[in-house]
């Protein structure tokens, strides 16, 4: 199915179209946000995965509960700060953010011409033909 998705991918890359702009729902609100959240956790859990070996790796090392929770602090610090950053500077300097943010969006979100790429559509397809490989081969 992979290798489905890589070819088709490629295929689109050999025309030019016009890329839609990435946009929220009009039925997105933060009661639905909430629960579509809660919902697709489980999205997140490859990312729990180096916390889980942490976890283990502090209990076989023995050493005491302060310091165990310090480092599991600070490892959930590493791994939350983008985003409390971010929430932060937008908090003291919202207009400042928004229009930042709104350059990334233009760049990377708004509605933009996406010409013919043959480079790109080979890279796909070498791609696909790579995954089909492993599929063949295991």
């Amino acid at each position: 199915m992979a290798a489905l998705a890589l070819a088709v991918a490629g295929l689109r890359r050999l025309r030019s179209r016009v890329r839609p702009a990435v946009t929220v729902p009009t039925w997105v609100d933060p009661l639905t946000a909430a629960g579509l959240r809660v919902l697709m956790t489980g999205a997140d859990l490859p990312d729990a995965f180096p916390y889980f070996i942490a976890i283990e790796q502090i209990v076989n090392a023995d050493v005491g509960t302060v310091s165990a929770l310090l480092v599991l602090a600070g490892y959930a610090l590493v791994y939350c700060l983008p985003c409390l950053l971010l929430l932060a500077a937008g908090a003291l300097h919202g207009d400042r953010v928004r229009r930042r943010l709104g350059g990334l969006y233009a760049r990377l979100g708004a509605e933009k011409e996406q010409p013919r790429n043959v480079l790109i559509a080979v890279c796909f397809f070498v791609g696909a033909a790579g995954v089909m490989a492993v599929a063949v081969a295991a």
